[in-house]
Order: C-alpha cells, then structure tokens, then sequence
C-alpha cells in the first residue's frame, strides 16, 4: 500500500493527498493506493491546454510529493 505526502508552504509540516485536488494534515485522512503502478500514474507529468496554452507538467501540485510505501 502506498500513499503520497509533501511539505506544505503554508504550514511547514507534512500533508497528505486525499484525492481530487485536496491535501491534509490529518495522517488519517490521506487516500490509500493499493499499487505503485497506480500512484506514478496520477502523478505522471502531463501535458494540457489550459486556456489558450499547452501547459507541461499540469500536475503541478504533485511535483514535490513523496511516495511512501507501508
């Protein structure tokens, strides 16, 4: 099982992704994956047209996520 966390800039301290776009502080909260495969897949870099822009990297908020393994 797996789970992904960051450092949060406003806080100082670890968050843990949740799902969608939501990340919390509460350990207890954070979304389980059950495969590796899974997590690299929802924060594999993409590519989208955001406006009028191809944006790289739209997966932003994952850039300095970790991925921790239970």
């Amino acid at each position: 099982m797996y789970y992904l966390k960051r450092t949060s800039v406003a806080i100082g301290q670890d968050v843990y992704y949740t799902g969608g776009q939501n990340w919390s502080d509460d350990f207890s909260a954070r979304k389980i994956f059950s495969s590796l495969t899974e997590v690299n897949t929802l924060i594999a870099p993409t590519t989208r047209i955001i406006g009028n822009a191809e944006v790289s990297n739209a997966n932003g908020g994952f850039k300095n996520a970790v991925v921790v393994e239970e």
